[in-house]
């Protein structure tokens, strides 16, 4: 069994081991292979109900489900997570380093405005000497024009480009290897997340992901191979769950928290095929505490266009006084700025370094 963070992705499988640099295309399982397509991603499941990967790895670097115990407010999560960026970026308890610089990666969503602001509201002064530089690309002003608008109203040292990865690749080229990338990652496992509305297009209606008939999702595929592999997985994760599962949304939800955290957390790595300075603003346990002590009330309470991540939309308001916030929906922003379509296959060994799937090659850290 080899020892891993992240395998390679998709069906990509060692014969024997790392070393063998022998690779076959064809999945671990029937399980990996529809699961891992319906939910676009490398699935690891950190509540160890389900093996996807059939014994081949191990994984010792999985970020713990913590214990449930009484949540903080999402404003005082927001806050938690605003004081461990604060740790990552100072040497001391009041002075910054001087090569260290903070690079919010804004995609005009939802979770990285959550971050950006949480940073604005709970330590303004990480935005001293320009210490925080915004980084964002064209589709990011057009998804939230209000947001551009107020962070440049306020004086926000932004740069814009047309590929937030070539940029940070271009800036670590430049020796610039201690700055820190704060993404939005995590924000869709805290707050719940639908997949592959090409398997479930009837999840576009909330009658459908809010019914309380929990696997009535099983419903629409009408291929029994692939229906069955689907019934198995939600099955199992049902039956193993850490939290209440009351409707369809809440199944889902506990899906991708258990399930698709890891590689999420470490997409920009991947992306960027080496190791970096990241900070995920999502990552803590405070954030997972919420998470398993509320649910589709709290998450979803309605339609999924204009309700999904309330809480959240309702910080941005109070923070901006926008009624824009309030209006904001979920679109692929990952899609868009930090497109991983046609990289090269790494994998992330126990040591958190990057290397190439086939084994071949200089080990990037």
């Amino acid at each position: 069994m080899v020892r891993v963070t992240i395998p390679p992705y998709r069906g990509i499988r060692f014969e024997n081991d790392l070393r063998s640099k022998k690779i076959t295309d064809k999945p671990h399982s029937d399980i990996y292979s529809y699961i891992s397509k319906g939910m676009s991603g490398i699935l690891i499941d950190r509540n160890k109900s389900v093996d996807f990967h059939n014994g081949e790895f191990e994984f010792p670097n999985l970020t713990p489900i913590p214990k449930i115990t009484t949540p903080l407010s999402i404003e005082e999560c927001i806050e938690d997570s605003v004081f461990g960026l604060s740790a990552e970026a100072y040497t001391s308890e009041y002075t910054l380093t001087e090569e260290k610089n903070i690079y919010i990666l804004w995609s005009g969503g939802i979770d990285s405005t959550v971050a950006l602001l949480g940073c604005w509201k709970y330590n303004k002064s990480l935005f001293t000497d320009d210490r925080i530089t915004v980084l964002h690309s064209p589709s990011s002003i057009k998804e939230s024009p209000f947001m551009y608008k107020w962070i440049k109203e306020n004086n926000i040292k932004t740069i814009e480009t047309n590929s937030v990865i070539n940029y940070i690749k271009d800036d670590l080229k430049n020796q610039c290897a201690s700055n820190l990338y704060v993404t939005g990652e995590i924000g869709d496992q805290i707050m719940g997340n639908f997949y592959n509305m090409g398997t479930f297009p009837h999840l576009n209606d909330e009658e459908n992901f809010l019914s309380k008939d929990i696997f009535s999702v099983l419903k629409p595929i009408e291929d029994k191979k692939e229906r069955d592999a689907w019934s198995e997985f939600y099955h199992t994760i049902y039956d193993n769950r850490l939290t209440e599962i009351e409707t369809v949304f809440d199944l889902l939800s506990w899906a991708t928290f258990s399930c698709k955290y890891e590689h999420p957390k470490y997409r920009i790595w991947l992306s960027i095929e080496r190791r970096i300075n990241t900070y995920s603003f999502y990552d803590t346990d405070e954030f997972q505490n919420w998470s398993l002590n509320n649910d589709w009330r709290q998450k979803c309470n309605g339609n999924w266009w204009t309700k999904y991540k309330m809480p959240l939309k309702k910080f941005i308001h109070d923070v901006t006084g926008s009624e824009f916030a309030l209006t904001m929906y979920k679109q692929a922003s990952l899609i868009k700025d930090h497109s991983m379509k046609g990289r090269s296959l790494f994998y992330i060994d126990e040591n958190l370094n990057l290397k190439p799937a086939d084994g071949r090659g200089k080990i990037l850290t």
